[in-house]
């Protein structure tokens, strides 16, 4: 379905199976909701989720407005779809990208329903402000590249970092799909994620998340040594905080091993029980 959010149409997908929390999830960096399709096969079929696509990507509209793809505005995207769906205890799951928006959207307690958060091979934030400095000049290399080369050029670089070796693992016929997705971003939507909400202008949410009182599952492949390492420190910022290594796992954990990962968040949502 389509809801209206400040002007634009926002893609979402409802499924309601009667579950007492329902998984929000939050597709990562050039991706969309597509991207889920093995990790949603692989739930339960008692479980209820929903599916977004941020704006400028998949079925959604982009935003003329920068303010659509600041840390902000994404947050409130997603807030109004929780809302309009009607949930009573929300469990935002987040990979990459998206985890970073979860650990936001749970820092600033922008969703009333939220009873807990899933976050995949992502950060909070990087607390070294020379460190982020770097992060941010590099993201805005990043930009200029898309701008300058192309969303082909980019897709071909992207998907040749080391983040994706287990991508390259997966069948030819869905990588194939998988990089056709890749090639129908819109490179000026992509320029604007990463210059507004990418991990190099994020302030770290660390402070904000060790006050609250919001159970958090971090999951992290075992091959995946930057954000394993992040996750793990993760973990002192908060007493309800877990993380759970996937063995043989990299990055994309909900495509690489979709039983594993969904497994792991059946449980933690019964542990909320």
């Amino acid at each position: 379905m389509n809801l209206k959010h400040n002007g634009i149409n926002i893609y979402c997908q409802f499924a309601n199976r009667g579950s007492r929390h329902v998984l929000v999830l939050i597709h990562g960096f050039g991706g969309s909701s597509t991207d889920w399709v093995l990790f949603t096969a692989a739930l339960p079929a008692d479980q209820s989720y929903i599916l977004i696509d941020l704006p400028g990507c998949g079925k959604s509209e982009k935003g003329s407005d920068d303010s659509f793809y600041t840390f902000e505005g994404l947050g409130d995207v997603v807030a109004s779809v929780v809302k309009a769906c009607g949930v009573k205890s929300s469990v935002l799951c987040g990979y990459s990208a998206g985890g970073r928006l979860v650990y936001y959207i749970t820092a600033h307690q922008l969703i009333e329903s939220q009873t807990a958060f899933v976050a995949i091979s992502t950060t909070p934030g990087i607390p070294v402000e020379e460190a982020r400095e770097e992060r941010r000049l590099g993201d805005i290399d990043h930009a200029a590249m898309i701008g300058e080369y192309g969303i082909e050029a980019w897709a071909d670089r992207w998907l040749k970092l080391d983040l994706f070796e287990g991508l390259k693992q997966m069948p030819e016929d869905f990588m194939t799909e998988y990089r056709k997705r890749r090639l129908q971003n819109d490179p000026e939507v992509l320029q604007k994620y990463l210059l507004y909400s990418g991990t190099g202008v994020m302030e770290p949410q660390q402070p904000l998340l060790r006050e609250l009182e919001v159970p958090g599952l971090l999951i992290s492949g075992s091959r995946d040594e930057k954000y394993l390492g992040i996750a793990s420190r993760v973990t002192r910022v908060n007493k309800l905080y877990q993380h759970v290594v996937i063995e043989g796992g990299w990055h994309t954990l909900y495509i690489e091993k979709p039983a594993e990962t969904v497994k792991l968040i059946i449980d933690f949502l019964e542990e909320l029980n």
